[in-house]
């Protein structure tokens, strides 16, 4: 009989693209329940805890840590060794504003109950090895954030990827898991006459964002293509082709029949997918305040996300973040949703 089990991991949290230095924030996850085997729901609860170890007070952006659930994939998880799937929602927001920003003292620690079951399958039998793994939005508090309004102007967080201890749990459960029910027919759910024109042109303008960068990958060398060094970083040739194969699916995805959900979102959200859940997006109202190209870049960005396509992840949005993670660390810029929306929307 196996228990719950601790494996030591030292915390990371490094500046992207820096040399590793005092961090400023540290994770650490605890079972929720200390049994030598546990079944599928009680292995799904973890104790999340984040601790400011600076000197400094400090503000983290929620959507970046489980704290307010999942809207990416935060956490590695396994199950006998093998990757288990992130199966939760894929937001796109914009640039952080001031609302998006929880604050903390020197040295205070933040608790929160986690239920992986939102985003990770943890049905079937198995021992589950489990590590928060993501970078988190990290800024010092000042007068700027202080003062703010929930609506002001954007605020750019430091990208610090942090990596929590790692934990084993024995699951007691079944080898074979249902089916999960179908899903909707393809088409529009909840859309008016007005929204579903709009997605329709938003669709012709995505793909055409999508052909226009494949082309321009395709016909510029990769060490001279500034473009592509701007939104991506420095070149090497797998990187180079892992965005230019990205767009070509993309373009690909958006030849297919995709089905659209309009529905109502938090603040800030633009829309969502799931990323197993392939040509089914969510689109909140906020999408609609903007125009066709720009509708389009959303659902390039959204497209991005399904495993089948691409499997990029949201470790920041907006213009200054994404340049910024282009120059500090290429490696996570060509698997970022944003960064290839930017550098479709600046093709000529």
């Amino acid at each position: 009989m196996r228990g719950v089990k601790f494996v030591v991991a030292l915390f990371v949290a490094v500046a992207i693209g820096a040399v590793a230095w005092a961090a400023p924030v540290s994770v650490s996850i605890v079972p929720a329940v200390d049994k030598a085997q546990v079944t599928p729901s009680e292995g799904a609860r973890l104790h999340f805890g984040i601790t400011n170890t600076t000197d400094r007070d400090l503000a983290i952006l929620r959507y970046t840590t489980p704290l307010g659930g999942f809207e990416s994939n935060l956490f590695a998880v396994t199950r006998d060794g093998q990757p288990v799937p992130y199966i939760g929602r894929m937001v796109l927001r914009l640039a952080p504003t001031a609302e998006d920003w929880i604050t903390f003292s020197p040295g205070e620690s933040i608790e929160a109950m986690v239920d992986l079951s939102e985003a990770y399958d943890l049905r079937r039998g198995g021992t589950y090895a489990i590590t928060f793994r993501h970078p988190i939005g990290v800024r010092e508090l000042d007068a700027t954030l202080e003062q703010m309004a929930p609506n002001g102007s954007s605020l750019a967080p430091q990208l610090e990827f942090v990596e929590s201890n790692t934990i084993e749990v024995f699951v007691d459960g079944p080898d074979t898991v249902p089916e999960e029910a179908p899903l909707p027919e393809f088409g529009y759910s909840g859309c008016t006459s007005s929204q579903q024109s709009s997605l329709s042109s938003a669709r012709s303008s995505g793909r055409s964002l999508a052909a226009k960068s494949y082309n321009q990958l395709a016909g510029t060398s990769g060490s001279s293509n500034s473009l592509y060094k701007t939104w991506f970083g420095t070149y090497t040739s797998s990187r180079y082709s892992t965005v230019k194969n990205g767009y070509y699916n993309i373009y690909y995805a958006f030849g297919r029949t995709w089905n659209y959900t309009c529905t109502s979102c938090q603040s800030g959200v633009i829309a969502y997918v799931y990323p197993n859940r392939t040509y089914y997006v969510w689109i909140c109202p906020g999408f609609f305040n903007y125009n066709s190209k720009t509708r389009g870049s959303f659902l390039l960005h959204e497209a991005s996300h399904w495993t089948a396509i691409l499997g990029t992840d949201d470790y920041t949005y907006g213009y200054s973040n994404c340049l910024n993670l282009a120059k500090t660390n290429p490696s996570a810029a060509v698997y970022n949703a944003d960064n290839y929306r930017y550098f479709s929307l600046y093709v000529p």
